[in-house]
């Protein structure tokens, strides 16, 4: 799976940031082991779902392959 990380340009160059702002929000922006046992369930439960629904697709139109390619028509 790829992953697309974008860089964020909200503030124009040069610009000071505010003490205050970046001390709120530093706990934040660290991730710990439990965001990332959090995000590891969640991406679980995803690629699960997908592959349910998958299967079932395949089991509705499995009879539909095009006998040239082996793959669905």
């Amino acid at each position: 799976m790829n992953q697309v990380k974008t860089e964020r340009t909200d503030l124009p160059v040069g610009k000071q940031l505010d003490p205050e702002w970046i001390s709120f929000r530093a706990p934040f922006d660290e991730k710990g082991p439990l965001d990332e046992r959090v995000r590891e369930g969640a991406r679980k439960m995803l690629q699960a779902a997908i592959d349910a629904e998958v299967e079932d697709f395949l089991a509705q139109h499995g009879n539909r392959r095009d006998e040239r390619v082996g793959g669905l028509s």
